[in-house]
């Protein structure tokens, strides 16, 4: 979605033109999609990683010992911190991709478009708020 709106010269919704987004908000939102992409790709291959193990060990149990895994803890539960953490810079990337699309779409914040202040909030607070729910969850699940 982002990617459409890359383009110079892209004006807002808004009147003023002083309120438009720059070339440098262009330019940001491009990155921010493309490190937002990495980090989920990251996360979700280490999460098929770490299911493909799982099931190896799942069906270890009826098996010779010749067939038999052994998966170091350590790095079992470092995989599962590091899914969890590219999932979370993943989501924290794309809202900040999201504003930038509605920084572009609706107008700069600094100029008080009020409907951008309110769209823009809607994601911030409930991403945020689910990040934290994420976070605190697998903090535990790592103590425990």
């Amino acid at each position: 979605m982002g990617l459409s709106l890359t383009t110079p010269r892209q004006h807002s919704l808004r009147n003023p033109f002083a309120c438009d987004a720059g070339i440098n908000m262009v330019k940001k939102l491009l990155v921010f999609e493309v490190v937002s992409f990495s980090f989920f790709l990251f996360s979700s291959l280490v999460a098929q990683g770490l299911k493909l193990a799982a099931i190896n060990l799942l069906n270890s149990k009826d098996v010779d010992k010749v067939f038999r895994a052994t998966i170091n803890q350590k790095v079992l539960r470092l995989g599962m911190m590091g899914s969890t953490m590219g999932s979370v810079m993943g989501c924290s990337f794309l809202v900040l991709s999201m504003v930038h699309v509605i920084k572009i779409r609706l107008g700069m914040l600094s100029c008080g478009s009020k409907p951008a202040i309110h769209v823009v909030g809607a994601p911030v607070l409930l991403v945020s708020s689910a990040l934290m729910v994420c976070i605190s969850t697998t903090f535990y699940a790592f103590m425990h």
